[in-house]
């Protein structure tokens, strides 16, 4: 009983680092859009001149991805230590959502890039 209160518990952990990641990733398209309004109003911001708004959006769409993809693989180094493995320690409900959550974030770098 223990141990399957363990793994509960990582399961927990993981999802809530999902929702931080997915709360960064939103953040980061909010400021970018909001920053990009105010851009457009010359000499206002001094910092804008310094930092462009796609720079910050950018910035934390990946600090959002790294997040997550450390905890996937925090996650999955803990499933394998703990005797789990195949499809019990690469399938799980919140594993499935962090690679779905994860290939989009990659989707939105790429573009970002390809975009600039």
């Amino acid at each position: 009983m223990p141990d399957e209160r363990t793994f509960l518990a990582f399961d927990r952990t993981l999802l809530a680092w999902i929702r931080t990641s997915t709360s960064l990733l939103t953040f980061g398209f909010a400021i970018f859009k909001l920053l990009e309004e105010r851009a457009k109003v010359p000499g206002q911001h001094p910092v804008m001149d310094l930092v462009s708004p796609r720079f910050i959006g950018v910035a934390m769409v990946i600090s959002g991805f790294l997040g997550l993809l450390l905890a996937a693989i925090n996650y999955i180094r803990f499933m394998k230590n703990n005797g789990r493995s195949g499809l019990q320690a690469y399938a799980t409900p919140a594993l499935m959502q962090s690679y779905v959550i994860l290939m989009l974030c990659m989707l939105i770098i790429a573009g970002a890039f390809i975009g600039a």
